[in-house]
């Protein structure tokens, strides 16, 4: 695919305050990033990449060897991180029984969406009713978790067969969303909501 359909991680203000040795305030900073997107967005982009990358990484960096789960005894167990939450899949081959915290998908998440990203490893791979998964998961919100465990499955199912590694490499499940909450800044309601301006 072409750069302008990766997403980026911008640098963050600090960073940019240390590359061009100046105190911007939020207000600056805001300002050069938009210019930046703005720049990146642009038809000819591809001329200027280079000085466009000083600014950005990927969001999705693939490590160099993704850690596959261990396998003992037919059992292959990995751990899987989003955002605060942190699980711990053991899985072996079955037919398709998943217990998370000792309760059943459908009642650990009421939601189709979460259950769907827990299961899209086994969809993308065709393996759906194949293993058995037992999980324990900590931390975060249900949508943390959901991810936490969908890295978790892709990384042990690795350990049964290498052939699936392209198909979840392609799919992005091998690499952990490295996006967290923005915090919540002084003087503002929330991470990017500004109080109502009121003219008095």
């Amino acid at each position: 695919g072409s750069a302008a359909n990766i997403p980026f991680v911008w640098v963050q203000l600090k960073q940019l305050n240390n590359m061009i040795q100046e105190e911007l305030t939020e207000e600056q900073y805001d300002v050069i990033i938009q210019r930046l997107k703005e720049l990146a967005s642009h038809p000819q982009s591809h001329l200027v990449n280079d000085f466009l990358d000083k600014f950005r990484r990927p969001l999705y960096e693939r490590q160099r060897q993704v850690r596959t789960g261990q396998l003992r005894n037919g059992v292959s167990e990995a751990v899987g991180r989003r955002k605060t939450a942190v699980a711990v899949v053991k899985m072996k081959r079955g037919e398709g029984k998943l217990v998370i915290n000792k309760m059943s998908l459908q009642k650990y998440f009421p939601s189709m969406e979460h259950r769907n990203q827990v299961l899209f490893p086994f969809m993308a791979t065709d393996q759906l009713g194949s293993f058995d998964v037992n999980a324990t998961v900590q931390g975060g919100g249900l949508t943390g978790k959901a991810g936490a465990l969908r890295l978790g499955i892709s990384k042990a199912m690795l350990s049964f067969s290498q052939e699936y590694e392209d198909i979840l490499d392609k799919a992005g499940l091998l690499v952990r969303d490295p996006r967290m909450v923005e915090r919540k800044k002084p003087g503002q309601k929330k991470a990017r909501k500004k109080f109502t301006w009121t003219k008095r």
